[in-house]
């Protein structure tokens, strides 16, 4: 953390950062390489996870109601 201090230029700076803390301090990494690789997977876990919520969440809920529950549900949403 001295070189932050040391009288030293902003591009001097980022570049100790970078060499020790990766691109992803940057907050702007390039896409390439791994970085690539980590950027779309992250993307598909996301995707994935939505996904597996919105499944889930659809599938409780039309389990938990019972014949009565169910056709007082038809009757409103044909309302």
């Amino acid at each position: 953390m001295n070189v932050l201090f040391a009288g030293d230029s902003r591009d001097e700076a980022v570049l100790y950062l970078v060499r020790r803390y990766a691109e992803f301090i940057l907050l702007k990494p390039d896409v390439v390489g791994m970085n690539w690789v980590a950027a779309h997977a992250m993307f598909q876990l996301a995707l994935g996870a939505g996904w597996g919520a919105v499944r889930c969440k659809s599938d409780a809920v039309g389990a938990s109601l019972n014949v009565d529950e169910q056709s007082r549900l038809n009757r409103i949403l044909k309302n």
